[in-house]
Parts: C-alpha cells; structure tokens; sequence
C-alpha cells in the first residue's frame, strides 16, 4: 500500500522533501553567515590608571599619574621598559625610574646650606623660604672647618651632581 501512495502522489512528495531540505540549508548558511559578520573584538581596550615615579639623585621624587588606554599590551610593556615595576593590581600600574642627575629644581636653584638644626641640607630657592629637598645627617657642622660652615651658612651654590659628590664626600 505504502509503495502505491509514493507512487501515486511522488510529485508532491519529492516536492514537499526539496523543500525541507532548502528550508533547512538557508538557516544552516544564515547561521554561519551572523558568525562571521558580527565584529571580532579580540582585546578590548583597558583604562589604567599609572603611577610614574622619577627618582632623581638629589633625593627629589617626582609623581605623576596618568590614565592611558591599552590597545595592546606588548606595546604597553614596551613603552615602560626603562621603568622599574612597584606595584600593579587590577587596572593599576605603578613603575618608578632613577636617574642619576639632579632634578630640574636643583639644577635651576639649588643650594647646599646649614638648617636651624646645624643640619647639613639641599635646599631650593633663598635660604630663608627655601624648600628642603634632602638632609644629610651623616656630616656633621660641628666638624667642618670654620670657612666651610660659613659658605654653607651662606649657601653654596650647585653647579652638578659631580659638584654636590664632591662637596658631600669631602665632608664625610
């Protein structure tokens, strides 16, 4: 009985199974077609907060805190790659960086001078209102030559950091 329906009706069955197969290879290529369409983010940018610590010779410490966005971390490592890693946590960075020179501030003001203390300091700006950016505790006034603790008393000026060495390790 089966074969004469097949055979009697095959134009609407053959019809009916062409369909479904047609029905069922457009959602197969629609599906596959969403997939490659849709855009492919691999690393989505991060927002880091970084903590640029410069350390200078004179004992000046300068900071500086930026928001960068990293696109790619392998350009983000190699921009630091001079600076020293401290800390990092979740979208934190902290990097610092010595420099063996004086800061800026020094080398445009600074002096090295004797604090109310009789304490051995660098200082920036006039004596008086001047800003203490190191003490040097090791030396002491009281064994420095007249005509040296009265240069300091005046303020000596510095020229370099070869300068401040010079001075400092004659005193020590």
């Amino acid at each position: 009985m089966l074969k004469q329906v097949v055979h009697k009706h095959w134009l609407p069955f053959s019809l009916g199974a062409a369909s479904f197969a047609l029905l069922l290879g457009t959602f197969i290529i629609l599906g596959e077609d969403a997939s490659n369409d849709s855009p492919q983010v691999a690393n989505p940018p991060n927002a880091t907060e970084v903590l640029r610590e410069t350390v200078f010779a004179d004992g000046n410490i300068r900071t500086e805190r930026v928001e960068e966005t990293i696109w790619a971390i392998d350009d983000f490592w190699a921009e630091y790659e001079e600076w020293q890693l401290v800390d990092q946590s979740n979208h934190f960075v902290h990097f610092r960086k010595t420099i063996l020179d004086l800061s800026p501030e020094v080398k445009e003001d600074g002096y090295l001078g004797i604090d109310a203390d009789r304490g051995i300091v660098l200082y920036t700006g006039a004596q008086e209102a001047g800003q203490i950016v190191t003490r040097y505790s090791e030396i002491e006034a009281a064994k420095l030559s007249e005509s040296d603790v009265a240069a300091l008393e005046q303020g000596i000026r510095i020229e370099s950091l070869e300068h401040l060495q010079n001075l400092l390790a004659q005193w020590r």
